[in-house]
C-alpha cells in the first residue's frame, strides 16, 4: 500500500499543479491511470486467469432452465429492497471508516469521506485492478491532502476490526446453530480458535510490541518505507486507548455483517430455499473470510464457490444455491454502482491536510 502511495505521488507531480488548490482534477485520473500500471499486469493477468477459471468450473454445473425458473420467482420490489439494504451495508461500513479515522486527527465531514470509500467499493467489485478497495479509497483521499500515515493506520485497523467481527459471529452461530451438527471437538477447536485471534489481538496492543515497533521506527529512521511502516503501526496501536470508540466500530461492524447474512437469507427465501435464518448466520461469515482470500478480482468466483459448496453441503439443491450466487453477485454489483459517480466526476476540492503528520 504504501508503494502505491508514493507512485500516486509521482504521478500527481507530473499530471498538472500542486493538489493543494484544486485536487479533484487531479485525483480521479491518477486513479484511472494506476489501475493499468504495466508493473500490476502479471499479477492481474492471474487474477483474471484464477477468476475465470473458477466461474467456468462452478456454472458448468448449472441448469440454465432451472436457473431461469427460480429467477422468475424474485421480483423487481425483492431486488429493490435487497439492493437498498446492501446499500445501507456500504453506507454502515464508511461510518466505521470514518470514526476510526477522526481518532487520528483528520477532521472531515461523514459526505467527504463516504464517495472515496465507495469508490473502494466499485473499484473492488467492478475494476479490473490488482489494487485492493482500501488501497484505492486511501489513495484518493491521499490525493485530495489528508495524512496517508493517518489513512492508512485507520484503514488496517477497520480491516481487522471488521474481520473480527466474522470470526465472531461465525464461531457464535456454529456453536449455537441446532442446524449446524458439529461434534464437541469441532466446536471446542472453534472456540480456542477465536480466542487465538483474540489474543493475537492483545499482544499487538502490549507495552511490550509497541516498544518493539518505537524501537525499530528509530534504527529504521533513515529509511522511508520501513520508517513509515512502522509510524503507521504505531498509529494503530494509538486506538489501544479508546476502547469506547473500537467497542462502537466493532458495534457498527456486527451490525453491518449481520445485515448482510440476512440480505442472503432474504434472497434465498424469494427462490424457495428453505434454511432458518441462524444457519445463514452460520456458513455466510465463512464465505466473507473465503472472499478475503486475494486470489481472484473482487473475490469473484471464490465468494459464489465457497456460497455452493456450504449450501450444498446443508443439502440445499445445487441449482438453487448457484442461482443465489448469482442473485446476490447482482446486488452486491446493483448496490456497488453509485462509486462509478466518484469514478466519473471526482469527489470535489481538497480536503486539507488533516492531520500535519503526513
Amino acid at each position: 500500500m504504501l508503494r502505491d502511495l508514493e507512485r500516486s505521488e509521482k504521478v500527481a507531480e507530473v499530471s498538472g499543479p500542486s493538489i493543494k488548490g484544486n485536487a479533484c482534477e487531479h485525483a480521479t485520473p491518477c486513479i484511472r491511470n494506476m489501475f493499468f500500471k504495466l508493473n500490476k499486469i502479471p499479477i492481474l493477468v492471474i487474477k483474471l486467469f484464477i477468476t475465470v477459471g473458477l466461474l467456468y468450473w462452478l456454472y458448468s454445473y448449472a441448469d440454465s432452465d432451472s436457473i431461469k425458473r427460480s429467477l422468475i420467482l424474485v421480483g423487481s420490489t425483492q431486488v429493490l429492497v435487497a439492493t437498498s439494504l446492501h446499500v445501507g451495508v456500504f453506507l454502515l461500513g464508511g461510518v466505521r471508516w470514518w470514526l476510526l479515522l477522526r481518532h487520528t486527527g483528520v477532521s472531515v465531514p461523514f459526505r467527504k469521506i463516504l464517495p472515496s470509500y465507495y469508490l473502494g467499493v466499485f473499484s473492488n467489485n467492478f475494476l479490473p485492478t490488482s489494487m485492493g478497495g482500501d488501497v484505492v479509497r486511501v489513495i484518493h483521499l491521499k490525493l485530495r491532502g489528508l495524512s496517508a500515515k493517518a489513512l492508512v493506520g485507520s484503514a488496517m485497523v477497520d480491516r481487522i476490526i471488521g474481520l473480527t467481527a466474522v470470526v465472531v459471529m461465525g464461531t457464535a452461530s456454529v456453536v449455537l446453530s441446532p442446524d449446524i451438527r458439529l461434534g464437541a471437538n469441532s466446536k471446542i477447536f472453534m472456540l480456542i480458535f477465536t480466542a487465538a485471534v483474540f489474543a493475537t489481538l492483545w499482544f499487538l496492543l502490549t507495552p511490550a510490541f509497541i516498544g518493539l515497533i518505537e524501537k525499530l521506527a528509530q534504527r529504521y529512521r533513515h529509511t522511508r518505507i520501513r520508517k513509515a511502516l512502522l509510524e503507521i503501526i504505531a498509529i494503530c496501536y494509538s486506538y489501544r486507548s479508546t476502547k469506547k470508540l473500537i467497542l462502537a466500530a466493532f458495534g457498527v461492524a456486527l451490525v453491518m455483517q449481520g445485515l448482510a447474512i440476512w440480505i442472503y437469507y432474504y434472497l434465498g427465501a424469494s427462490i424457495g430455499i428453505e434454511l432458518s435464518p441462524m444457519t445463514y448466520y452460520t456458513i455466510i461469515p465463512i464465505v466473507f473470510l473465503a472472499t478475503n482470500i486475494p486470489l481472484s478480482i473482487g473475490g469473484l468466483g471464490i465468494r459464489e464457490g465457497a456460497l455452493v459448496a456450504l449450501l450444498v453441503s446443508v443439502n440445499i439443491d445445487t441449482q438453487l444455491a448457484i442461482t443465489l450466487s448469482l442473485l446476490f453477485l447482482f446486488v452486491l454489483w446493483l448496490s456497488s454502482v453509485p462509486g462509478a459517480a466518484v469514478m466519473a466526476f471526482g469527489a470535489g476540492k481538497s480536503l486539507g491536510r488533516g492531520d500535519p503528520h503526513r
